[in-house]
């Protein structure tokens, strides 16, 4: 262990800080630890303690972080499911913190974060593994620990100035910036990396230091004043050329970027990200902003989008030689050089290698969880693994040549399938069990309930039997020969399939059955009794091949002759859903997502297809690359589709890009009523909407119901809002009142009488402003109902107002293509931007007041400069209305919703495009962003959740794009590689 060495100049070594990151449910655990860390002499602290009530606490837990030297997450089933957690762990990775995760409960290793599996744990769950590790956790924060400090002190002088607008006065100089750069080549092995703004930091220190040094030389050249002018003119001349020049660069490589996103988007993203390092213009920005999207997301915009390419794609090149979990959390693939490779469903990633030792399987399979592997090669002999690195395998030797393998739900049973017969054989005290004579029509006809105490066996004549493995004896049979019979003649097949596939429910006493003629039937598992059935048969020939899955009484199945999806309830056999043609030839594999909302397709047409199973909606479709796929399936973080092809291709797409949340219902039992005027919470918790009358209500996006009406209103409502803080919704109501009420309750807190058309609320909800369509605008100060101030302007048609962050100062909206600034305090008329011909719709104030941003009746979106009058941006691309629309990343980017169905992101500094989102089938009212999504709702209730990794501050975005690149080995010396796609001499 290193010696902690600190900074030269620093009187002391400060205590070593530490932060720690914990579940609620865990705090008294993290608060023993704290309590040890503090009395061997380190800074410890967690929020519980250190954040005041009422504080905003994600600005306060990420100042925090940022001060702390080394970040303890304290690993339990609550933590890693905790969504606040998971963002700390976030912040703490992008200002370069050491994390140490420490286990505080037992917790299953496949549900912790994966980027927290490859780091070293500490075991403190029980007093023994406590008592060994403790004191190497003790050592692993000493470590490099001047080094870290130095770091974190770096950081916060770092964040000072970028907060500062980068001044030159809180750069360093001198021998602080000697000593900095020492520290930096210093670097240990096992110390976290320099953030990108602790790198830019340093070198505009050096760049600013030396053009100091330069100029305060030229100041005392002794040949003459003049010449040490003219030496102080030609460095600044030469400092603009240098400017100019590294402005002419990042400007070519923003374009590059652009041109090598559609094609290579892991070197666009590198150009994009040299380019900003030449020098940091907005243009380069948008770049990485660009690029980071698609890389991150592999979300290629439509219409005709190219090939989608997978996140990971790993090929054996032998058909039917690959298996994987039910749970699809593992996939083994039998690679050719007397080999099976186990690879993690999630990534890809290799767990196992397994050696066959020259068996030459016919068939591999794997069990539920992954836990064990099978392989066959239609002898006697078969060949089974525990899975783990390096495992040997036991040879079962079957009573009959095996031809196929299934395993039970409960990992305890193996069943052997060959032509005539089916032995099982137990996992759990290896031995044989009992065999069968039955003939089976494929793998596929064997299911097991979800304790592998029954097995449901399909035969070959629409016969299926329920038998107990352990002893062969048969507990039920289903029977559908006559129902075969009956519809021969009419399909004209020599043999008819009603029953090829069955499934236990996971109740254990149903089972579904599928057939190649008939969509599903529903028997009585102990009884072989027929509880139900779809209401039709397909009058085709091998149609109705597989079943998705089923969940919350819906089964969902496909028909592979004409593309179609439908969902059934099950309980009376009718259609529920009806999804729709949306593939151009048969579906070759299908998934249902574990929530059952979300039916994932993939056709002979090469397109992948995400399906709402609420409303058929069809949510998005992308051209993947791959062909001839057999079996999908999302794997267990829902994150992304696994999918399998019959050369053995295994492949990850990501399904993050859009997520759909839910449909809101206007009034209990109905879905088909508007969403008027919706406007969505600042955390995308809540929206609050009227139905174009006097209803107006409010929704828990999460629990998809209504949480509160607000009724008071004569007529029909022109207006709703919501304060930032949701504590509060504003009506504004053609009966001449305007309507004050508690958002949680539903109960009214005020009422204001006036013909009035728009309300808006202040940043800190205590003043509420409201105009006419004449121009009058009033002030009322919430906490007593009194006027500030009241002004009639000479406007026509005043459409909407809207305060400036401080409150001080209100934007009123006109049809006659006006934009009046006034005075809260006293309703004086300060400014008034003008657009002849265009009216003005809405309008937002940045941050700090000095622009104004607006939509307009032409669809287009415009940013001014207030005391100018200039017109600075302009944001052109939608083909209707923006009813609202946001600002993000320090009013950086504007998220903008509208009528066109359709949302789009925008950098303001150029009006540029940064990305289209998708997925409402019509007019969206607003939209969020909140923890990495944009939540968005449409006017039929309809709330859609969409990844956006470009919807980030600055430095969180060029962050998120450094750990991105360095994560798919690809660095900015891409940049300027002539290997690279369109880059080089020629390019």
């Amino acid at each position: 262990m290193d010696e902690p060495q600190d900074s030269p100049g620093q009187p002391a070594p400060r205590k070593t800080r530490v932060f720690l990151s914990y579940s609620r449910s865990d705090r008294g655990f993290a608060e023993g630890l704290r309590d040890r860390l503090i009395e061997e002499n380190f800074d410890a602290y967690i929020d519980v303690h250190d954040i005041v009530k009422g504080e905003p606490w994600k600005e306060r837990l990420r100042s925090l972080i940022e001060s702390a030297d080394a970040m303890l997450f304290l690993i339990s089933p609550a933590s890693v499911r905790s969504l606040v957690c998971d963002w700390e762990v976030n912040e703490g990775e992008l200002l370069g913190k050491r994390i140490l995760p420490v286990v505080a409960l037992p917790t299953p290793e496949d549900v912790v974060p994966r980027r927290l599996q490859r780091l070293n744990y500490s075991f403190l769950e029980t007093p023994q593994k406590d008592a060994a590790e403790f004191p190497q956790l003790l050592a692993a924060l000493r470590e490099d620990a001047g080094w870290v400090r130095e770091q974190t002190r770096l950081l916060e002088l770092a964040r000072r100035w970028d907060s500062a607008a980068r001044p030159g006065r809180l750069l360093l100089n001198g021998k602080d910036i000697d000593a900095a750069e020492a520290w930096r080549d210093r670097h240990p092995p096992n110390a976290p990396p320099l953030t990108l703004l602790q790198a830019a930091f340093l070198a505009t220190s050096r760049r600013h230091s030396s053009l100091v040094l330069r100029y305060w030389i030229a100041g005392l050249a002794t040949v003459s004043i003049v010449v040490g002018l003219l030496a102080v003119e030609a460095s600044l001349q030469r400092d603009q050329a240098i400017e100019e020049r590294l402005t002419a660069e990042a400007n070519e490589g923003a374009l590059r970027s652009d041109t090598l996103r559609p094609t290579a988007p892991e070197i666009a993203l590198a150009v994009a990200v040299a380019a900003y390092d030449k020098k940091a213009i907005p243009a380069a920005l948008s770049a990485v902003r660009r690029s980071v999207d698609t890389v991150i997301l592999r979300r290629l915009r439509k219409p005709a989008p190219p090939p989608m390419e997978a996140k990971e794609t790993i090929e054996s090149g032998h058909r039917n030689r690959w298996a994987r979990s039910l749970d699809r959390s593992r996939v083994a693939i039998a690679d050719g050089n007397d080999v099976v490779r186990v690879l993690d469903g999630e990534t890809l990633d290799d767990v196992a290698r397994l050696s066959l030792s020259g068996l030459r399987p016919e068939e591999i399979a794997m069990s539920a969880a992954g836990r064990y592997l099978a392989a066959a090669d239609g002898s006697r002999r078969v060949a089974l693994w525990t899975v783990a690195p390096d495992a040997a395998a036991m040879n079962v030797e079957a009573p009959h040549e095996v031809k196929h393998l299934q395993f039970g739900h409960a990992e305890k049973v193996l069943a052997l399938i060959g032509r005539n017969a089916i032995a099982f054989y137990s996992l759990t005290h290896s031995e044989l069990l009992a065999t069968i004579a039955r003939s089976v029509v494929s793998g596929d006809s064997v299911d097991f309930s979800a304790d592998d105490s029954l097995a449901a066996v399909v035969g070959w004549d629409n016969e299926a039997w329920v038998v107990d493995p352990a002893s062969g004896i048969e507990k039920s049979a289903f029977d559908q020969q006559a129902e075969a019979r009956a519809l021969k003649p009419s399909l004209s097949d020599s043999q008819v399939s009603l029953i090829d596939r069955p499934y236990f429910l996971k109740d254990g006493r149903r089972v579904l059955t599928i057939g190649a003629h008939a969509y599903w039937s529903l028997w009585d598992a102990s009884t072989g009794r027929q509880l139900g059935q779809a209401e039709s048969f397909i009058k085709g020939s091998g149609t109705a091949w597989a079943l998705v899955a089923n969940a919350s009484g819906t089964v969902v199945t496909e028909d592979g002759t004409n593309g179609e999806i439908v969902a059934w309830n099950l309980n009376d056999g009718a259609v529920s859903t009806r999804f729709g043609t949306g593939h151009r030839s048969l579906i070759d594999a299908s998934a249902l997502s574990a929530d059952g909302h979300t039916v994932a397709t993939l056709g002979g047409d090469q397109d992948l297809i995400l399906w709402s199973v609420d409303d058929s909606r069809r949510i998005a479709a992308w051209r993947v690359s791959q062909t001839s796929i057999e079996d999908a399936g999302f794997t267990p973080s829902g994150h992304s589709l696994l999918t399998l092809t019959h050369s053995g291709e295994a492949a990850l797409w990501d399904m993050q890009a859009t997520l759909v949340a839910g449909r809101l219902a206007m009034a209990p039992g109905t879905d088909n009523t508007q969403f008027y005027g919706a406007e969505i919470s600042a955390d995308g918790r809540w929206v609050v909407a009227g139905d174009g009358g006097p209803l107006v209500g409010i929704w828990d996006v999460t629990r998809r119901e209504r949480a509160a009406r607000f009724i008071g209103h004569k007529g029909a409502i022109h207006h709703v809002t919501l304060s930032g803080d949701g504590t509060r919704v504003a009506t504004v109501g053609s009966d001449g009142t305007v309507r004050l009420w508690d958002a949680s309750r539903g109960s009214e807190l005020a009422c204001y009488a006036g013909q009035f058309q728009h309300a808006a609320f202040d940043a800190s909800a205590s003043m509420l402003a409201v105009n006419d369509f004449d121009g009058r605008v009033r002030v009322i100060a919430l906490a007593d109902g009194q006027v500030v101030s009241e002004a009639k302007f000479e406007q026509n048609l005043s459409n909407a107002v809207a305060f400036s962050l401080d409150g001080q100062r209100y934007a009123v909206t006109g049809n006659d293509g006006t934009a009046i600034i006034a005075s809260t305090a006293t309703g004086l008329e300060q400014a008034r931007l003008r657009l002849a011909g265009v009216p003005f719709r809405r309008a937002r104030f940045s941050a700090d007041g000095n622009r104004l941003f607006t939509t307009h009746d032409d669809n287009v979106l415009r940013a001014w400069d207030i005391g100018s009058g200039q017109l600075t941006a302009e944001m052109r691309g939608h083909a209707g209305l923006v009813p609202r629309f946001k600002l993000l990343a320090g009013d950086q980017l504007l998220l903008s919703p509208s009528d066109d169905g359709s949302l789009r992101l925008w950098s303001t500094s150029d009006g540029s495009l940064l990305r289209v989102f998708s997925g409402h089938a019509g007019v969206v009212r607003d939209a969020v962003f909140v923890d990495g999504y944009v939540v968005s709702v449409d006017g039929s209730g309809r709330v859609v959740r969409q990844l956006c990794d470009a919807c980030r501050g600055e430095q969180e975005v060029l962050e998120r794009a450094r750990l991105k690149l360095k994560a798919m080995g690809v660095g900015a010396e891409a940049a300027t590689s002539t290997n690279a796609p369109g880059i080089g001499p020629d390019s």
